[in-house]
């Protein structure tokens, strides 16, 4: 039996024996140009002092390249568990699984709880991913309880007594999340015991068990639960706390949040405070009050939110001109907030303001780099929704500008072979940072690219004309249709 330490050294020779045979040389490249991508891959692949190596890894990821299956297997056992995540993260985006149970327990605690909380936002995490983890005595019980909580929302069966031992644990997240979900099973005692643990813990410990509580209670109703967040909101004076639990309320009992929220309406002494009384209407999806349309009618922020929420409280009739002008208010917050929940929302009522988010693009002043970012994620959004619409926008974006660049970031960012055909579409005539990046789109999914296209491929990967995360992928393209795959190996199995 071969000694631990060359495992990696037997596997990885294994993918570089696998990796020679099926790559094939279709574009000349000199050796200083293999050269130069191995570089910028050894980058990617290692820890850098500025972290730049991580923002790499997901330009990485985000090819979607099966090639790429045995390099993120590797970075699995690395010894940095930042790493680690994007190893397990790049593994469930090639599989039809998810995240791999078993990877995940093999993972540092931090990288562990990381690569779940992505995983469950990605939605890469099974329910029998969450039955065999369940069954790790050695689980951290925050992370036991995340889980047994998302097992409740999917109706799945629950192990009650899993849940009265969180309620014991020295972490407090753990026990505000078990306390709520064995309130909404039926135990009268489970705010009980949470409200004396919270009686004996510092302020820090205090406030992650408050908000495990409420951030569960938000999915997991019961009407202790309900009386528990009153009661927070006339005990604690805390700004944070009563923000949360004034949303939460909203979202689990409009009614008796209606008359919490007025009264907190009615004391907001600054315009900043009424608009964030506003926003967690919104953030809720509660409707607001009838007559607050009249009282705002002289304050043009806030009469916009209320009217975005009235569209988004009623989204099967809601006005998607609401949520146009919403945007067109500039009101970063709140655009936020569009961009974080449009993907909830019905395509017929918030196309329109993704739409006009991609517009904006460039933006003008201080303005421009958010407006970039903005439209980028618009436009990933938007392709969820209808994509040969944002195909259309891509291919009609005014050539060479930002709009058309934060649309190639948003392209090269997606899973869609037929953008192959919007970047062949689009002219090229130089290597200027719009050209570097559809030149990346068509190299992504062409099954060959010409000498003059390898060429230009070298000069996209030692240049500047991109980020630093555009010329990973770069350099992994260029190797890629060069045929030097088995030279990224070989890096691998000369890493510590």
């Amino acid at each position: 039996m071969p000694l631990p330490g060359t495992l990696k050294t037997m596997r990885i020779a294994s993918w570089i024996a696998a990796a020679a045979l099926c790559s094939i040389a279709v574009g000349m490249t000199s050796e200083r140009d293999v050269t130069s991508a191995l570089r910028v891959m050894h980058q990617s692949l290692t820890p850098q002092r500025d972290n730049s190596h991580l923002n790499r890894l997901a330009a990485l990821r985000s090819l979607r390249d099966p090639a790429l299956r045995p390099i993120f297997a590797d970075l699995v056992e690395h010894e940095h568990w930042p790493i680690q995540v994007h190893g397990v993260l790049g593994l469930a985006e090639l599989s039809d699984n998810g995240i791999d149970a078993a990877l995940i327990m093999q993972l540092d605690p931090a990288a562990r709880e990381q690569a779940l909380l992505v995983g469950f936002a990605m939605d890469a995490v099974t329910s029998s991913t969450i039955e065999t983890l369940l069954q790790h005595e050695s689980l951290e019980p925050h992370l036991q309880t995340l889980l047994l909580r998302t097992a409740v929302k999917r109706g799945m069966d629950v192990d009650v007594a899993a849940l009265h031992a969180a309620l014991k644990s020295d972490d407090p997240r753990a026990v505000g999340t078990a306390a709520v979900l064995l309130a909404a099973r039926g135990d009268a005692e489970a705010f009980g015991t949470l409200d004396r643990r919270l009686m004996t813990w510092e302020p820090a410990r205090q406030l992650d068990a408050t908000f495990a509580s409420l951030s569960t209670l938000s999915e997991h109703a019961s009407p202790a639960g309900v009386q528990w967040i009153q009661d927070l909101l006339e005990a604690d004076t805390r700004p944070g706390p009563r923000r949360f639990a004034l949303l939460t309320l909203l979202q689990t009992d409009p009614a008796a949040a209606d008359t919490r929220w007025m009264q907190a309406w009615t004391a907001a002494a600054r315009h900043r405070d009424r608009v964030d009384l506003a926003l967690l209407r919104l953030m809720a999806q509660a409707p607001f009050p009838p007559n607050i349309h009249a009282v705002l009618k002289d304050d043009a922020l806030l009469l916009h939110i209320a009217q975005a929420g009235s569209a988004v409280t009623a989204p099967d009739s809601g006005d998607p001109a609401s949520l146009v002008s919403l945007v067109d208010t500039g009101h970063g917050r709140s655009i936020e907030w569009l961009l974080d929940h449009a993907a909830a929302l019905p395509p017929s009522l918030v196309q329109p303001a993704l739409e006009r988010l991609i517009e904006q693009v460039p933006g003008t002043g201080q303005s421009r780099a958010n407006t970039a970012d903005r439209g980028l994620r618009a436009a990933q959004l938007l392709h969820g929704m209808a994509p040969q619409r944002m195909r259309q926008l891509l291919a009609d974006a005014p050539d060479d500008g930002p709009r058309q660049q934060a649309l190639l970031m948003a392209a090269l960012q997606l899973s869609d072979r037929q953008l192959k055909t919007v970047a062949e579409s689009i002219r090229q005539i130089g290597l200027n940072t719009a050209d570097a990046m559809t030149l990346l789109l068509r190299a992504r999914w062409a099954e060959h690219l010409s000498d003059q296209d390898m060429n230009r491929l070298s000069l996209a990967v030692d240049g500047s004309r991109l980020s630093e995360p555009l010329r990973a992928q770069a350099a992994w393209l260029m190797l890629k249709h060069s045929g030097h795959i088995a030279d990224v190996m070989q890096t691998l199995a000369t890493t510590p």
